[in-house]
């Protein structure tokens, strides 16, 4: 059983949740929950603390968890800056750096141990399962447009996504504790507006200030 949303004048206004859920219509579902929620595997749970664990990001400090990758160069915020929003939370909010490389971006590794806090976590060989087991303990995880972005929305952690204004709203995760920055190139967007929008997250929506230093 393959579904197929319905093809509409305005889809590319209605969220594909949405269009997936009008096909279940007509079998009688009509209250279906349209925030997705995926539940993650006890042994997956263990496999992440035991990673955390062995490198002393198990005591209690926040989370912080970033995806430099993405399909398409045109949808990847720079390296260098995402080192600098790693550089800014580490130093002004005592949070602990995590950064999801997958197959294509690991040969980011050397390039991220030479610019990103010393004490930054690299998860590089996790499968899928284990992706978001991780991503359920993070505070908040700063994406491009990706499908890592995705898993993040769908285990209830806050989404901070760096998006080209060309990408369809149908695709956008759902819910009002992700912060989407929008922008005409994704080199337009800076560190400051990122720092902001995850530590409003990390403050719970009150007021971010960029510290100097």
């Amino acid at each position: 059983f393959h579904p197929r949303p319905p093809v509409e004048v305005d889809h590319c206004q209605r969220h594909l949740i949405d269009r997936y859920l009008d096909v279940l219509i007509p079998l009688g579902v009509k209250d279906a929950d349209r925030l997705p929620h995926l539940k993650t595997r006890a042994a997956d749970d263990a496999a992440i603390e035991k990673i955390l664990k062995q490198a002393e990001a198990d005591v209690g400090t926040p989370l912080v968890g970033l995806f430099p990758g993405a399909g398409h160069p045109s949808r990847r915020w720079p390296l260098e800056r995402f080192a600098e929003l790693a550089d800014f939370l580490a130093r002004n909010d005592q949070v602990r750096i995590l950064v999801f490389l997958g197959p294509e971006e690991r040969a980011f590794v050397q390039d991220i141990r030479r610019r990103f806090p010393p004490t930054t976590l690299i998860l590089d060989k996790l499968t899928i399962p284990q992706v978001a087991a991780a991503q359920a303990r993070l505070a908040v995880f700063v994406s491009n447009d990706t499908g890592p972005m995705h898993i993040a929305s769908a285990v209830g952690t806050p989404v901070v996504l760096l998006l080209d204004k060309r990408a369809p709203q149908s695709y956008l995760p759902q819910g009002d504790r992700h912060q989407i920055i929008y922008s005409s190139a994704i080199n337009d967007v800076t560190v400051e507006e990122v720092y902001t929008a995850a530590r409003t997250v990390l403050t719970g929506n009150r007021s971010a200030t960029l510290f100097a230093s």
